[in-house]
């Protein structure tokens, strides 16, 4: 009798049922991972134009503004509106708000639908100013918060000497 070749149905089907099972186990975590690194992104991004804008406000010798965006190279009128972005600029004639007189240093788009930035009471005025020995304007927290809650935020801090830094996951409260 000549020797088959191949696998039967029965293999394959308990095979695909094997996957199956281990592949509905793992999505879930993925999601979860992908989620906490867009919080991590985001995060990180905020933190990277506060760090340029202090490094940029000592080397000018001058006054450099980080803003909540509104999607493109202007200030956000609303509060609250980080989530649509952010621009590092320098305001030359001081009238927190971006003319052909300012310097524009960098420009972030949107971070997305999902997640939320929100600035304590300290930072709503959607302008944080760093001056020329790196010190800013005011000290306070962003909570970047997605659908998930608390446990899953990270929080920026940024002190008046002007250092920030992010904290670790579940340091912020979501509302």
């Amino acid at each position: 009798m000549k020797a088959s070749r191949g696998y039967t149905l029965i293999e394959m089907m308990v095979t695909v049922s094997i996957a199956g099972v281990i592949l509905s186990l793992a999505i879930p975590s993925y999601n979860n991972l992908v989620n906490d690194e867009y919080i991590a992104g985001a995060s990180n991004q905020l933190l990277g134009a506060m760090r340029l804008a202090r490094s940029e406000a000592v080397k000018r010798k001058t006054q450099v503004k980080v803003c909540a965006g509104n999607g493109g190279r202007q200030c956000a009128d609303v509060n609250n509106s980080w989530v649509n972005g952010w621009i590092v600029y320098v305001d030359t004639n001081n009238n927190d708000a971006i003319d052909d007189v300012d310097t524009v240093i960098k420009v972030m788009r949107p971070a997305g639908n999902s997640l939320t930035i929100t600035p304590d009471a300290n930072l709503y005025n959607l302008n944080v100013t760093f001056f020329s020995k790196g010190q800013v304007s005011a000290s306070g927290n962003f909570a970047f918060c997605d659908d998930r809650g608390s446990g899953f935020s990270r929080n920026l801090r940024l002190s008046l000497s002007g250092r920030a830094k992010v904290g670790v996951e579940g340091g912020a409260t979501c509302s």
